[in-house]
């Protein structure tokens, strides 16, 4: 198959996986989303390695269309999605530059570690990354799915024991918040 063919597969199964994706954020919380999304991404790159280092173009060709569609499904939208209910206005600045500066990274790097470990020794690279984004996910990403705003503004505070929320304290986020978006 051309490559150019190959490349509007991939991009095909990309569109139609941006669809599943707003599907299933309607069903599953976001920590469930990841940890399944982000195994499913680190299984079908350990495969895309296999099949690199087998020179099966084929089944790499289906391992890039089974982790494009892994991503769209939670770590590709689901990270900007979780930042925005977590973080504040400065959080999420900050998440977003090193959300980026770790894309440019990754970008700058990937022709170097495919020129020195080959493209199975860098897909395999990604694969072990992924099963230690699972496992951090698992560990330590707490579920939004169900949550009024202010507990999910409190999710990650230390002194939420210290602090009990109060109607009042709802209110006075509720009001800042119509604000803000007025």
């Amino acid at each position: 198959m051309p490559v150019n063919s190959q490349t509007a597969l991939v991009m095909g199964v990309n569109c139609v996986a941006v669809l599943g994706a707003s599907v299933m954020l309607n069903y599953l919380g976001r920590k469930t989303l990841m940890a399944i999304w982000t195994g499913a991404c680190g299984l079908f790159l350990f495969i895309q390695s296999y099949a690199a280092h087998a020179d099966d173009g084929t089944l790499e060709l289906i391992m890039t269309m089974a982790f494009v569609c892994a991503f769209e499904f939670a770590p590709g939208p689901i990270v900007w999605l979780y930042m925005g209910e977590i973080m504040n206005d400065k959080g999420v600045s900050i998440g977003a530059a090193l959300n980026w500066t770790l894309v440019l990274l990754i970008s700058l790097f990937t022709p170097t570690l495919m020129n020195s470990l080959g493209s199975w020794g860098t897909f395999l690279l990604f694969g072990v990354c992924n099963v230690v984004g699972t496992i951090f996910i698992l560990l330590f990403m707490k579920e939004t799915k169900g949550l009024t705003d202010l507990e999910v503004k409190n999710l990650y505070r230390r002194d939420k024991e210290s602090a009990p929320l109060t109607e009042t304290m709802q209110g006075e986020y509720e009001a800042n918040l119509n604000n803000r978006l007025s």
